[in-house]
C-alpha cells in the first residue's frame, strides 16, 4: 500500500513541477511504523536552493486549519469542550498572568479572541536559517480578550 501511495504522490509532485504549478515541495507520510519522504524542486527561487527531505519551513497559517479541524471533530464527538479552560487539556499552559491563563478557553484560542500577541512568539526570519527550533514559553504580552 505504501508503495502505491509513494508512487502516486511522487507523480503528482513531478506533474506539478512539469506544468509549473509548484516550484517544489517535501512530502512526508507515516502510517504506523511505515514512513517515507519525497523531495523535489526548488525551495528558494532566489538562491535556487533545492528542496531536500530535511528542508524546513514555517507552516504558518496552515497549522491553524489542521488544528481547528481536529478540535472541531473532537468537539463533535463530545471529547472536547470548546468552552472549557485550555488548562483542562494542557495543564502546563502558562502566561505571565496566571489568572489570565486560567480564563482562556479552547474556543478563545481557535477564534483568536484570547488576547495573546502571537507576534511576540515568532523569531525573526534570520533565526531560522539552517536549523530547526521548537517554540515554547509564555507570552509576555497578554491583553484582554476581544
Amino acid at each position: 500500500m505504501m508503495d502505491a501511495i509513494r508512487l502516486h504522490l511522487d507523480q503528482a509532485l513531478q506533474d506539478g513541477l512539469a506544468d509549473g504549478g509548484v516550484a517544489g515541495g517535501v512530502i512526508g507520510v507515516a502510517v504506523g511504523d511505515d514512513q517515507f519522504t519525497l523531495a523535489a524542486g526548488t525551495a528558494n527561487l532566489t538562491t535556487e536552493q533545492p528542496f531536500t527531505e530535511d528542508t524546513g519551513w514555517l507552516l504558518g497559517s496552515v497549522t491553524k486549519v489542521l488544528t481547528t479541524t481536529l478540535l472541531m471533530r473532537l468537539a463533535g464527538r463530545e471529547s472536547l469542550d470548546l468552552d472549557a479552560p485550555v488548562r483542562r487539556y494542557v495543564p502546563g499552559f502558562t502566561l505571565r498572568d496566571p489568572a489570565a491563563a486560567e480564563r482562556i478557553t479552547v474556543r478563545m484560542l481557535v477564534n483568536h479572541t484570547n488576547g495573546i500577541d502571537a507576534d511576540s512568539l515568532l523569531p525573526s526570519a534570520g533565526a531560522w536559517q539552517g536549523r530547526s527550533q521548537v517554540l515554547s514559553g509564555t507570552s509576555a504580552d497578554y491583553g484582554r480578550p476581544l
